[in-house]
């Protein structure tokens, strides 16, 4: 698969499941065998993926914007900025509701046209 095709699939991912907030597009941009190896309190395969963008989506509205896009052979980079609000709530209180910007790196490895593997790193 060429770079720039590799690209178009991880962009789709962005624009569909992130922006349109299209949690069923998962099932067909990610391998069955998908491996996420930064998955958090969430299992490292595709299901516990859709856990942890719905998630993300409901608790913080989270959105990432592509700053950055480079391909070679099957892997993308991309450098994101992700933008949400921390909503914390004690016993029913909202004691939090700030906006946030966090930055990172992820990695993505696609095979046959699909997102296979995916590796993230995120400022402290």
């Amino acid at each position: 698969m060429a770079a720039e095709d590799s690209k178009a699939v991880v962009r789709r991912f962005y624009e569909v499941v992130w922006e349109q907030g299209n949690l069923t597009a998962i099932d067909d941009l990610f391998a069955e065998e998908f491996i996420n190896h930064d998955p958090g309190p969430h299992s490292a395969d595709r299901e516990g993926f859709k856990e942890y963008v719905t998630w993300a989506l409901q608790n913080s509205g989270y959105r990432p914007t592509i700053d950055d896009m480079i391909a070679e052979a099957d892997k993308v980079a991309v450098r994101i900025t992700g933008r949400g609000r921390i909503k914390r709530k004690i016993l029913g209180l909202t004691v939090a509701d700030a906006p946030f910007a966090q930055r990172g790196i992820v990695i993505w490895r696609i095979a046959g046209g699909k997102i296979a593997e995916r590796w993230a790193i995120w400022e402290q």
